[in-house]
């Protein structure tokens, strides 16, 4: 018993270092990466999800499985990977207003939200505010959820990422992006907190438009 217990312990020791030293096969790097970018509107759909039938909806899953396997990608994925990865680059944003999230977004090109210049109100019974009224929505809704999960049923409110430069303030980011085909949005996990490698900080992106 005492020797199979010490096998488990060099086994477990080891694990990390065969982990380490291993690389995803070609073709897996190369589908992941397609995937990440059909799910950035940024491709034609994969083979993979055309073989298997699937229309995903929620990204979440496939961040999920990206950040995990980032270690074992190599170059040009794991390039090209970092980029897909990143916080998108909107110009605009707008506080919700119980001041728990930031919605960031465009009104201009691919990613510009559906009609942009709709202001006819805030949702609230306020008149117009300079922000379209889609944005408007996504902030009242996703203050409603939150009011919900969190006040309600008590489940942890996310962690604030104001402690590193991408994180801009302690609201929690929502990004409103032109996602590919099928796509709802997804929740991607952003930076560590404290090195903690089980606890990290997180953004959502969300379909600009649902037009597909």
């Amino acid at each position: 018993m005492k020797r199979l217990f010490f096998l488990w312990i060099i086994l477990l020791t080891l694990l990390p270092v065969i982990a380490k030293a291993e690389t995803a096969s070609e073709q897996y790097q190369r589908d992941l990466v397609d995937r990440l970018m059909y799910l950035r509107g940024q491709g034609a759909r994969p083979l993979s999800l055309q073989e298997a039938g699937e229309t995903p909806h929620c990204g979440t899953t496939l961040m999920f499985e990206a950040s995990l396997n980032y270690r074992y990608l190599s170059d040009p994925y794991r390039s090209l990977a970092r980029q897909l990865f990143g916080r998108p680059p909107l110009p605009d944003s707008s506080v919700s207003p119980r001041n728990h999230f930031r919605i960031h977004y465009t009104t201009t090109g691919p990613d510009s939200v559906y009609q942009p210049h709709v202001d006819l109100g805030d949702g609230r019974g306020g008149g117009p505010n300079g922000i379209p009224d889609y944005i408007d929505s996504v902030a009242l809704i996703a203050d409603s959820v939150y009011v919900f999960e969190v006040e309600h049923l008590g489940y942890m409110a996310p962690p604030s990422d104001e402690f590193y430069p991408a994180g801009g303030d302690s609201l929690y980011d929502i990004y409103v992006v032109n996602l590919g085909g099928g796509y709802y949005g997804a929740t991607t996990r952003d930076e560590a907190i404290d090195g903690d490698p089980q606890r990290w900080t997180s953004f959502i992106e969300l379909e600009n438009d649902f037009s597909e």
